[in-house]
C-alpha cells in the first residue's frame, strides 16, 4: 500500500479496493497512505501490533565476550539492525556509514551486526561493507530465526532501527521488550508506536545516526540515560498485547458483519 508511485499501481490498487468494506492498518501512518488512496477515513481502523512477552524479553546471556547462536558466534559487544537487506528505504547503507564515522570518533570495540534475508539491496549493501574502513566488525547474518531473535537482542549493546518506512514497529517492539535501549528513524510508524522509548534520528544522515548510537552505547558517562530508555522500552512493550489485538480484530470484523 505504502509504494504508491507507479501511476498503473495506483489504479490497480484503487480499482481493487473500491469494494472493500473495511481495513485494518496496524499504524495511522499506513492509514494515511490508504486515505491518499482515496479510501474513505470510517473505512479505516488502526489496530496495533502486539509483542509477544513469553519469547521477547529480557534475559541474562552468561558469556560477555562471546553469543553462541548456531551457526554463528558473534563477539561481543556489538549493536544490531534486524531487517531484510530489502529497498534502499531500509537504510541500510546510512547505518553503515554511522557505524564507520562512531569507530572513528570513538575507537569503540563495537561490531555491527545486520540481521535479516537477502533482497533488492543485497548487493548494495554488501558493496558498502566491503568498502568500510571497519568491514571486518561487520556481520551480515542472512536470514536469522525468529526464536532466536531474543537471544541475538538481549546480548547486544544497542538496536539501531534506520528504516524509513515502517508501518508496525513489530522488530522495534521486539528489541525494547528485550530490554535493550533503541535509537531509530524518525519516520514512518515509529514515533506513533515507540513514543518517548527511543531516541530518534534523520536516517539520510549518518552523522546523526552517529550521534545516537554514541549517545546511548553502554559507557560510565551513558549509564544513566541508557537505564532512563531501557526502562520506558519495557514500560512501552507491556502496553502492546496480541490478545488486544485479536480482540479488537474480532470487534472490528463483527461490526462490518453487522452493517
Amino acid at each position: 500500500v505504502q509504494n504508491t508511485n507507479n501511476l498503473f499501481s495506483n489504479i490497480y490498487i484503487k480499482h481493487m479496493i473500491a469494494n472493500v468494506k473495511g481495513f485494518i492498518t496496524p499504524s495511522k501512518y499506513v492509514k494515511t497512505s490508504l486515505l491518499n488512496l482515496g479510501v474513505s477515513s470510517s473505512k479505516i481502523s488502526v489496530i496495533h501490533n502486539g509483542v509477544n512477552l513469553n519469547i521477547f524479553h529480557p534475559m541474562e546471556v552468561e558469556n560477555k565476550e562471546v553469543v553462541f547462536l548456531q551457526p554463528f558466534s558473534i563477539k561481543r559487544p556489538y549493536i544490531i539492525y534486524t531487517s531484510r537487506l530489502a529497498e534502499a528505504s531500509k537504510s541500510h547503507i546510512e547505518l553503515v556509514k554511522a557505524f564507520d564515522i562512531f569507530k572513528k570518533r570513538t575507537g569503540s570495540s563495537h561490531r555491527l551486526v545486520i540481521a535479516g534475508a537477502e533482497g533488492a539491496s543485497t548487493e548494495a549493501v554488501r558493496k558498502e561493507v566491503i568498502h568500510s574502513h571497519y568491514s571486518s566488525d561487520i556481520l551480515l547474518t542472512g536470514y536469522f530465526p525468529h526464536d532466536a531473535l531474543n537471544k541475538l537482542y538481549c546480548a547486544a549493546d544497542l538496536c539501531v532501527f534506520p528504516s524509513r518506512n515502517e508501518g508496525s514497529g513489530l522488530s522495534v517492539l521486539e528489541a525494547i521488550a528485550s530490554g535493550i535501549p533503541v535509537a531509530c528513524s524518525n519516520e514512518g510508524a515509529l514515533k506513533e508506536i515507540i513514543k518517548d522509548a527511543a531516541l530518534y534520528f534523520d536516517s539520510t544522515s549518518p552523522n546523526e545516526i552517529a550521534d545516537r548510537i554514541e549517545e546511548l552505547i553502554n559507557t560510565k558517562e551513558n549509564l544513566a540515560l541508557r537505564e532512563s530508555m531501557i526502562k520506558k522500552g519495557l514500560e512501552c512493550a507491556n502496553q502492546y498485547s496480541w490478545k488486544t489485538t485479536a480482540d479488537e480484530t474480532f470487534d472490528y470484523i463483527t461490526s462490518l458483519i453487522k452493517k
